[in-house]
């Protein structure tokens, strides 16, 4: 027990005692104590509570005093440390919460009294229970544990959290996918399915429990997605047919999908059900057209669409024909102007269409008429409802009666070649006593070509003749041939069926096998790959990978729809394995057991390959193998037999031991024994001993290693050898060491020995020839390194059509087919480290001049300038190099350009001509040089100009030098409000005062940059004189100056309108000297009573207000009076418009006259005057002058009178545009003028103000001009001098001035739809609608919805772009379109069939449609142990067993055979050549590859027969030859009885098929011949067995029997059955060195296409006798040519091929 905090006095017994005894007698519950004993004891029944949260119990303390039990009056308490923990009341019942740990103290007090009666002692204990808590346990399920789902479908993870007392309202739960590229999960556990693969699912639930405990748990949920997969049963695309047996066809379909509980939605389009309708697995067509089944898997979005073209079939109409049994007609007007020209054309037509290239002759009722000279084609032309067919007809018209010496001839090229509509040449022609504009131009093919004063251009691919006739009729012919290139491709070499091995990649790039027909395509970039079945093969830029064992078609194909296919059959990976490599074998058995061995064969096992199985034995002493693989034993020890299959192999390990001879000893491994190990190569050796032991009677290291007890041995010396333990590394690979002892026993250590890789070229550099095989030599170490080569050309990775490289162990033969700078890198690799080496070839062409052409069209000079044209000269098109490359420089005009003999032009004086380059074969090329004079000053007509308003004049500019060169001449005003000027250098003068305008001549200068010269002239703008008003200085009036006596001065002013008036003097002057005179300054003074007028008239040269002559004057009245009454009236002169008013005033002179009453009137009722002298116009007045009187009349009756004069003018009511709007093209300008008053009535003043709103769009002058600047909207505004406006809206546009398609070429095939798009020039056109046109829309036609030419049906058609507006004229381009028919299945001859081993025959397919474009079908087996099959479809039965005949299309269509074979036997024939020069092909066809050749008198077996073709055994394989050429003979081998013969060889010789040439094989001495005649020094002989042989032998070589007569046997004698075959050996043939460099031709008659050429001493291989004085030579790249017999030398060596060993000539002409 555990004891509570009590004291205990040692030794006070008595204290014991006395407590004892007051307990008893005490009452209960209280006793007395010593106060120095005050402890007590706590006895529990636990001192710790481990539990779970949420249990619950109670602490029941036991409380003592020493060893009595205090039952009563005690005072318990409990507390926690931690009551999250655990809680715990007064009465110590406790409740375990929180995961933790605590502690529960539990106390007690007891109270008695003390040793005295009225003292009390307290009693204290305590004691403590140690606490801890768990959580409660919990777990996390998820459904589903797992799941599978394809692309686009989606599973709810659904969590369930199992823990006792949870608190669901804390849960959080979060959701994680380890690849959301495959599969993502949302916050509420919903996964949806991405990308095929695999993706975990992590959930995580967190959450706290009623005591607070924090609970974490995680599930992982696994998810497989995959792809969902749909296909429409049928292939891509199908043809329906409507015909009238069956108006409206029906198809049906059918989808396979991944799940066949998927739901799949179809969809056809177009939708529209009078035209098609769609059922539920079917469509019934009613019209013709397009149509597209799409079935659809709306989960994963996946989705399937075949094509279906609904063609309407019409009965076939006989396409029509015509044909002209006259192509050229010559017509002389002398003797007719007509001809029939049904006399010459026969037609399937009776009606006949003619269409003529000029107007100059015409056709009626089949008669065509010439009335001039010339060349003129007729076209003829016929159709039908099945097409249309013509013919041309060239007439030359000619007069001989007009007769003289005028002739023209072709300067230049007579043919051109153009490879692009649009493009453009110059025909240049010669003409004597007549002009160059005397020749007329005719093209007898528009359509391909036109022509203008000699300028060709291309219009469409094609022919045409252009003919240059002069008047006397005499012409001239250039051919003109438009080839518009597309990127159609070919194979450069025949390919067979590809086989590649499942997993792998094919060995070889396919793009190797394609090219470019036109060589303008990038097989690199203008390629695109697919394969008929993926599953089976996938292609990626050209590398093939196998995936599953079948058969594909692998297509390669362009943007123009071109392709070409590849047939791949995928193979299983051939696999080699053994279920037992290692054996121990006891001779005791092998001695006890007859016949004992072990069958190899049994444990091997070999899938996905019909390889043999080869067996070999490591060391034949101590046991043998047989070609079955049974092994037997001879001797102890340890041997390897290795079994091989192809490239697969496996080594048994044979240990073999005597267990008859005594103890013997064993070998072991020491501890510290390393059983493999790598050395580097030159380390020193290792030491094994260490690492063995030797055991003998179980003693370990019993006997001593030595020589006598372990025999050490290496399985690959090459690699390591080992003497007496001692490893010593010899070269890079692996070897395994073996300790044998002479018992038998052994063990092995394996050495790796490395070396660093190694690798070294014959030489770094050379120079060679295009087409000459170099043969470097390459020293690689180690000798297993792997090497690889890679070729650059021109610093590009060079493509395998330019080189021929091949291996040859220690050395490499390359051969440079095009020139360049070729770099070949040899790369080795060896145990992990690479290294790598460099040749760099440069390769140089020798080939003969085709063409001379210079890389510029023309060039542009400056006169001093010097230029070397011949860096711009390019031989035979870029291709290659001539080997003699000498030219002859001419110019065409030395005064402009002179060329030297290099080629060095200078440049003379400004002009144009031409420079000729001539090869050393008269091959021309030429190229236009051009001559500028640079532009060093200007010099204007004038420096300054002087004109008066309105006035217009010119500036001339004369360039220094006078030929200078200069792009345009710029003028402008610095101040457009006094003098314009425009583009032409015209000024015109605007307003007075004075200005420049600014000459700006624009060049370019020797460097290329642009330069200008600016010059100035200055302008004066004289105004005329409009006005001369007269006004008194003091008043500033006009009005009457009334003077009271004589001798007054009145100083006068002349007012000049306008302003700014060029000249403003007046000369004054008065009508009457004696009432008032005027001086030059203007004074006036009076002189004598009376009324004058004072006159200012302007002397400005003669200018006047109309600026027609009449001066301008001005005048003022004035009246002297003195005492005299006069009436004066102000205003004198008013102008007004109608509607205004004016104030007239009267008064009475003089001042001091007593005046009376006034009235007012005027002498027009369009104005009405009140008292006070308000004078109103009415608003109706007409224009015109009204007189205006003012009468006073005095008291005494007299009355004075005064007029006025008002001139009313006609105002602007309206002003206004005959439209509100207008289009104005861009850099043009437009005259606006707007209409006043409705055009009723002209405005007195017709000023206009005129004013743009945005004048960065456009400009306008005051004359109304409008000039459009810059592409915008906006307003222009008239504006009169009251303020009313009219105004125009204009809109600025750019019309185009040509269109161009993106594509001028498009081939595809039906269905297809192909994007086109076009540009316009300028590229800010704004007018862009355009009208598309077709030739043929039932091949093609433009599509507006979708901007994509849509292909209908096979054809060709061209397709038209033309732009509606027509500002520039007609604005169009065309694209041709060539459609081709797709192929929609192919169809078998025969299904199934069953035949015997050793038999042949043909299978047909037949490609769908009929019409389809490209007809090409692969043959493939699926079991060529079997059955074989050829590119022809020629299949040879092997063996008995099933095979699958396939034949499939480009396009992936398949057809099938199913073949059984069954066992059969061979029927063997022979058989004996009969003619010479016999081609051995690979297969029964003259396009099978050629294997070799037989001469006549060559036997041969015979297996079997194909059409016109003999199977025959060749070599290790089988042939075919053409069956005329062979006689089969009636005899065979088992039934030889031999041939007669009359001599007999008497020393070794060889025999000849001609007379001494053509070693065909070799006769031992003894062999008997029949000699059947004699030709020179020759017997001709006939030797073999039962095919004989016919050939030549030596006279000297034979001996002749006795009573010999040509051609009779000797009786009893036969020909020696086994002395020779008649079938040879080895075929020699001869060789001959060439005498001096010749050419090699196409045939031999030496009148074929030059191939190239061979240099002097070129050693060659003769492959023919000499025919037509030619022997034929085959080149190793393929190529058959001839060279002429006289230029070669026979030589006396043979060789064994009929090939050059290289390809020694100059490359060929492709």
């Amino acid at each position: 027990m555990k004891k509570g905090t009590k004291k205990i006095v040692s030794g006070i017994i008595s204290m014991v005692l006395a407590v004892v005894m007051v307990v008893t007698m005490l009452p209960t519950g209280s006793f007395s104590v010593a106060a120095d004993d005050l402890g007590i004891d706590i006895e529990l029944n636990s001192y710790q509570i481990n539990g779970t949260s949420g249990e619950q119990g109670t602490i029941k303390p036991v409380v003592k005093y020493g060893a009595t039990v205090i039952t009563h009056i005690v005072s318990v308490s409990y507390t926690s440390t931690d009551s999250d923990i655990i809680s715990v009341d007064s009465d110590g019942a406790y409740i375990l919460k929180k995961e933790g740990t605590a502690v529960i103290k539990v106390a007690a007090e007891y109270e008695v009294a003390g040793g005295s009666s009225s003292s009390v002692v307290t009693l204290n204990g305590t004691q403590s229970i140690a606490v801890t808590v768990k959580k409660p346990a919990g777990t996390l399920n998820v459904t589903p544990s797992s799941g599978e789902l394809l692309v686009g479908e989606s599973l709810k993870i659904s969590p369930v959290e199992i823990c006792d007392e949870m608190d669901t309202a804390t849960v959080v739960r979060s959701y994680s996918s380890s690849r959301e590229d495959v599969a993502t999960v949302d916050n509420n556990g919903t996964v949806a399915a991405v990308a095929p693969g695999k993706a975990v699912i992590t959930v995580k639930s967190e959450f706290e429990d009623t005591y607070g405990n924090s609970h974490m748990y995680t599930k992982d949920v696994d998810i497989t997605v995959a792809k969902p997969e749909i296909s429409l049963v049928g292939g891509l695309e199908q043809t329906v047919e409507i015909t009238e047996d069956n108006p409206n066809p029906i198809v049906t379909f059918k989808a396979n999908t991944s799940n066949t509980n998927d739901t799949v939605v179809y969809t056809l389009t177009p939708n529209d059900a009078t035209k098609a309708e769609l059922g539920e697995n079917s469509i019934t067509f009613h019209e013709p057209g397009m149509y597209t089944l799409t079935a659809t898997l709306p989960t994963g979005n996946v989705s399937a669409s075949i094509i279906y073209k609904v063609v309407k079939v019409e009965k076939q109409t006989p396409k029509p024909t015509i044909t002209s049994s006259a192509k050229e007609v010559e017509i002389n007007l002398s003797e007719t102007d007509s001809f029939n020209l049904k006399s010459i054309l026969t037609s399937s037509e009776p009606v006949i269409d003619y269409d003529i290239s000029s107007p100059k002759a015409q056709i009626t009722n089949d008669i065509i008429s010439f009335s001039e000279v010339g060349y003129y084609t007729v076209k003829a032309s016929v159709s039908n409802t099945a097409g249309s067919a013509n013919t041309t007809i060239i007439f030359h018209v000619t007069d001989t009666t007009k007769k003289d010496s005028g002739t023209i001839s072709i300067n230049g090229a007579d043919s051109f070649s153009l490879s692009e509509v649009g493009a453009t040449v110059k025909a240049e022609v010669s003409v004597t006593e007549y002009s160059i504009s005397d020749v007329s131009w005719e093209s007898n093919n528009t359509k391909v070509a036109g022509v203008t004063n000699g300028i060709i251009t291309a219009n469409g691919e094609g022919t045409a003749i252009i003919t240059a006739t002069i008047p006397n009729g005499q012409y001239v012919t250039f051919t003109v041939n438009v080839k518009v290139s597309s990127l159609e491709i070919e194979l450069n070499q025949p390919v067979s069926s590809i086989e590649v091995v499942s997993g792998e990649y094919y060995s070889e790039n396919l793009k190797k096998y394609i090219s470019f027909k036109n060589n303008n395509g990038d097989v690199n970039k203008d390629l695109a790959w697919r394969s008929s079945d993926e599953s089976i093969v996938q292609v990626v830029d050209g590398y093939v990978l196998g995936k599953n064992p079948g058969i594909a078609v692998v297509i390669a194909y362009t943007a123009d729809g071109y392709s070409v296919s590849f047939p791949v059959t995928v193979i299983g990976k051939p696999e080699l394995s053994a279920s037992v490599t290692e054996y121990t074998v006891d001779m005791k058995d092998v001695n006890a057991i007859a016949g004992f061995g072990i069958d190899l064969s049994s444990v091997i096992s070999l899938k996905n390959s019909n390889e043999v199985i080869t067996y070999e034995t490591s060391n034949n002493t101590i046991l043998d193998v047989n070609n079955s693989g049974f092994v037997t034993f001879k001797n102890v020890g340890i041997a390897y037999v290795t079994a091989k299959a192809g490239n697969e192999k496996i080594t048994f390990t044979f240990h073999v031991i005597d267990t008859t001879v005594p103890e013997p000893i064993r070998i072991v491994y020491t501890t510290n024994a390393e059983k493999s190990f790598d050395m580097v190569l030159g380390q020193e050796p290792k030491d094994l001993i260490p690492s063995i032991s030797l055991v003998q009677d179980g003693v370990l290291s019993a006997p001593e290693v030595n020589s006598e007890n372990v025999k050490w041995s290496s399985d690959n010396e090459k690699v390591a050898t080992v003497v007496n333990g001692m490893v010593t590394p010899v070269s890079g690979g692996k070897a395994v060491i073996t300790a044998t002892t002479k018992d038998g026993y052994f063990v092995t250590f394996s050495v790796n020995v490395l070396v660093k890789p190694t690798v070294a070229f014959g030489f770094n550099k050379a120079e060679v020839v295009e087409g000459t095989a170099v043969d470097v030599a390459v020293k690689i170490a180690p000798e297993y390194a792997n090497v690889t080569y890679e070729v650059e050309l021109d610093g590009q990775t060079a493509d395998t059509s330019t080189y021929m490289l091949a291996e040859n162990g220690d050395s490499i033969t390359f051969t440079p087919l095009v020139n360049g700078n070729f770099i070949v890198k040899a790369k080795v690799t060896a145990d992990g480290t690479s290294f790598s080496k460099t040749a760099e070839l440069s390769v140089k062409s020798l080939k003969d001049v085709d063409s001379i052409t210079f890389t510029e069209n023309n060039k542009i000079l400056y006169t001093g300038d010097s230029f070397d044209l011949s860096s711009l000269v390019l031989w035979n098109g870029g291709t290659s190099e001539p080997y003699n490359t000498d030219i002859t420089w001419t110019s065409a005009n030395e005064e402009v350009v002179s060329v030297d003999k290099a080629g060095i032009i200078k440049a003379k004086k400004a002009g144009m001509t031409v420079i000729y380059a001539q090869s050393y074969n008269n091959k021309r090329a030429k190229i236009t040089i051009e001559v500028l004079q640079q532009l060093e000053n200007i010099i204007l007509s004038k420096d300054s100009i002087s004109l008066w308003e309105g006035e217009s004049d010119d500036i001339e500019i004369t360039p220094v030098p006078a030929d200078a060169d200069y792009e345009k001449v710029e003028y402008s005003s610095e101040d457009d409000s006094i003098a314009t000027v425009d583009a032409s250098g015209e000024i015109k003068a605007i307003s007075g005062g004075k200005t420049n305008v600014v000459v700006t001549a624009k060049y370019t200068d020797k460097n290329g940059n642009q330069a200008t010269i600016v010059r100035k002239v200055k302008v004066l703008v004289k105004a005329s004189v409009k006005s001369v008003e007269i006004r008194t200085v003091s008043t500033d009036s006009p009005d009457t100056i009334y003077s009271k006596k004589i001798g007054d001065k009145v100083q006068l002013k002349a007012v000049i309108t306008p302003v700014n008036a060029y000249d403003k003097k007046v000369l004054w002057s008065a009508e009457d000297d004696g009432i008032a005179t005027v001086d030059a300054n203007g004074i006036v003074t009076t002189k004598g009573k009376g009324t004058t007028y004072i006159y200012a008239k302007c002397t400005s040269d003669g200018y006047g207000m109309d600026g027609n002559g009449t001066p301008a004057v001005g005048m003022i009245k004035i009246i002297v009076g003195g005492d005299e009454y006069s009436l004066n009236i102000t205003p004198e002169r008013s102008i007004v418009y109608p509607g205004e008013q004016i104030k007239f005033d009267a008064d009475l002179l003089p001042e001091n006259a007593v005046e009376g009453k006034v009235t007012w009137s005027a002498d027009s009722s369009d104005i009405s005057l009140d008292s006070k002298g308000y004078a109103t116009v009415s608003p109706d007045a007409s224009a015109g002058l009204i007189t205006v009187t003012a009468t006073m009349k005095l008291v005494d009756g007299d009355e004075y009178k005064a007029e006025a004069l008002v001139y009313v003018k006609t105002p602007v009511k309206t002003i206004e545009f005959e439209k509100s709007s207008m289009n104005l093209y861009i850099y043009e300008d437009v005259n606006l003028s707007p209409v006043f008053n409705g055009g009723t009535t002209v405005p007195s003043d017709t000023n206009i103000n005129w004013s743009v709103k945005d004048s960065s769009i456009l400009s306008v002058d005051s004359y109304g001009k409008v000039y459009a600047k810059k592409l915008g909207s906006t307003w222009v505004y008239a504006t009169a001098y009251n303020g009313k406006r009219a105004e125009i809206f204009i809109n600025v546009i750019a019309a185009p001035k040509s269109i161009k398609l993106s594509r001028h070429g498009i081939t595809c095939y039906s269905g297809e739809r192909k994007n086109i798009s076009y540009t316009f020039n300028p590229d800010y056109t704004t007018q862009k609608a355009v009208t598309w046109t077709s030739t043929n829309k039932d091949v093609a036609y433009y599509d507006t919805a979708s901007k994509k030419i849509v292909a209908v049906s096979g054809g060709t058609c061209y397709i038209t772009v033309t732009a509606n507006d027509t500002h520039f004229g007609n604005v169009s381009d065309r694209v041709k379109v060539v459609v081709k028919q797709r192929t929609t299945g192919i169809e078998i001859s025969k299904s199934k069939l069953t035949k015997k081993v050793g038999n042949m025959f043909k299978l047909s397919a037949t490609v769908k449609p009929s019409n389809a474009y490209n007809k090409a079908i692969y043959w493939t087996s699926s079991n060529v142990a079997v059955a074989s099959v050829d590119e022809f479809g020629i299949v040879t039965c092997h063996k008995k067993g099933k095979a699958t005949i396939t034949a499939l299309t480009t396009d992936g269509y398949g057809a099938k055979c199913k073949l059984t074979v069954k066992k059969g036997k061979t029927k063997i024939k022979y058989g004996v050549t009969n003619v010479n020069g016999l081609y051995i092909r690979k297969s029964p066809s003259l396009q099978g590859v050629q294997l070799g050749q037989y001469n006549a008198g060559v036997s041969v077996t015979i297996v079997g027969k194909v059409g016109e073709w003999y199977k025959i055994k060749y070599k290790s394989g089988y042939a075919y030859l053409r069956s005329a050429y062979v006689t089969v003979l009636t005899s065979t081998g088992s039934s030889y009885k031999g041939n007669k013969s009359n001599a007999v060889v008497s020393s070794t010789t060889g025999i000849y098929t001609g007379v001494g040439t053509g070693f065909n094989t070799e006769a031992p001495k003894g062999t008997r011949v029949l000699v059947v005649n004699k030709v020179g020094n020759y017997y001709k002989i006939k030797y073999g067995t039962n095919a004989l042989g016919t050939g030549y032998v030596a006279v000297n070589s034979v001996s002749l029997d006795s009573g010999f007569k040509y051609g009779i046997a000797t009786p009893s004698k036969k020909i020696t059955k086994k002395k020779v075959s008649s079938t040879p050996n080895v075929t020699l043939f001869r060789t001959a060195r060439v005498l001096c460099k010749t050419a090699i031709y196409s045939n031999a008659r030496g009148t074929g296409r030059k191939l190239g050429i061979v240099s002097r001493n070129t050693r060659l291989v003769l492959n023919s006798q000499k025919i037509n004085g030619y022997y034929q030579v085959v080149f190793s790249n393929g190529v058959i040519g001839y060279v002429k017999g006289s230029k070669i030398k026979k030589l006396k060596s043979l060789v064994k091929r009929n090939v050059n060993k290289t390809n020694t000539f100059i490359r060929y002409n492709k």
